[in-house]
């Protein structure tokens, strides 16, 4: 195990894509909230490690390790749930839903066009 003076501390990836929370097809609070919540996790560390050594800091890096290897387990277990119902979808899903998002999209355009004859009316 690698000691916390002899590891270099990596700063939160405030880049890190909405793929790798598995928030592509189902952006929620959840996702953001993990995310938020691993990135505090390491702004925590960061500063325990600047704080003087005590025996009592030790132990709050511990419990601050502890806690962030909980919340990337929960974000392993979101990219395995994430991948798994992909690996579920049919190959041609995302062909069929392109396709029906064009007809929609020429209907409304349709709709919208000036051109468009008004609808006829059947009275009675």
């Amino acid at each position: 195990m690698t000691r916390l003076s002899d590891q270099k501390l990596r700063s939160p990836n405030p880049k890190r894509s909405a793929v790798a929370t598995g928030a592509e097809s189902s952006p929620g609070a959840a996702d953001f909230d993990l995310q938020s919540q691993i990135d505090a996790a390491y702004r925590a560390i960061g500063t325990l490690n600047k704080m003087p050594k005590t025996p009592a800091r030790e132990k709050q890096i511990k419990l601050a390790f502890s806690r962030l290897r909980e919340l990337q387990h929960r974000e392993a277990e979101l990219f395995q749930q994430q991948f798994e119902k992909n690996l579920r979808m049919p190959i041609n899903a995302g062909a069929k839903i392109l396709d029906r998002s064009r007809v929609l999209r020429m209907q409304l355009e349709d709709l919208a066009s000036p051109d468009r004859p008004a609808p006829t009316t059947v009275s009675t």
